[in-house]
């Protein structure tokens, strides 16, 4: 743990109804001793399958190393089942990194992204951060190092430009900062993948710290 982020441990918090907002499931569900159910009482890490471009395999991450694996690898795209829990995925990696690993995220969507510019999507992180902590913080996150954050995209299949302005957007993420964690995108018509349970047309999550290395993740 840096020095930095020994100082961020308890300066970066979520504001409150953002923490609600991140822990609540999405899908109904009900238990006969326990009314409020929150995704923290629900999610277990999925194991993911490290292939390359061409879907060889060559590991499996098991899903107690899932975060260690995130908060560590310099790029990444995870796939998934549409009804994988992609969302969950993205919502408790947000938690646990911000806890247990002291590195600051912001949670954004595919959608958000409208324009390639680099201004444009300073403005994106900068509302997210803002609504997901405080506007008092924000002048402290933007100084911090790279490795001290995270940028979390959910949805990325909702992403409306080419895959030219794709790579603008991810080039301005990385001009803000080299780590960036982007979850859910949408796998190009050439990417050959199949989870564990050999399900195809899946949907990714691209996780990248800098962009000189990259691996292929399929959840289970």
């Amino acid at each position: 743990m840096t020095r930095n982020q020994k100082l961020l441990e308890h300066q970066f918090q979520n504001n409150e109804e953002f923490r609600t907002q991140l822990d609540r499931v999405g899908t109904p569900f009900s238990h006969e001793h326990k009314t409020d159910l929150k995704l923290s009482d629900l999610f277990v890490y999925p194991d993911l399958r490290i292939t390359d471009f061409a879907g060889k395999s060559d590991k499996v991450v098991r899903s107690a190393h899932v975060l260690r694996y995130v908060a560590d690898s310099p790029r990444s795209r995870i796939y998934g089942a549409p009804t994988s829990g992609r969302t969950s995925l993205a919502k408790t990696l947000y938690r646990d990194l911000l806890e247990k690993k002291k590195i600051v995220p912001v949670l954004m969507n595919g959608e958000d992204f409208s324009n390639v510019t680099y201004e444009s999507v300073v403005g994106v992180i900068t509302r997210h951060f803002k609504r997901q902590y405080s506007d008092k913080l924000y002048a402290r996150f933007s100084q911090l190092e790279n490795e001290e954050r995270i940028f979390i995209i959910d949805d990325w299949q909702n992403f409306a430009l080419n895959d030219e302005g794709e790579q603008l957007v991810l080039e301005a993420f990385e001009r803000y900062g080299d780590e960036c964690c982007s979850s859910l995108m949408k796998p190009k018509c050439s990417d050959k993948c199949t989870n564990l349970r050999g399900q195809r047309y899946l949907r990714s999550s691209l996780l990248l710290k800098s962009s000189s290395f990259s691996t292929y993740c399929e959840a289970n």
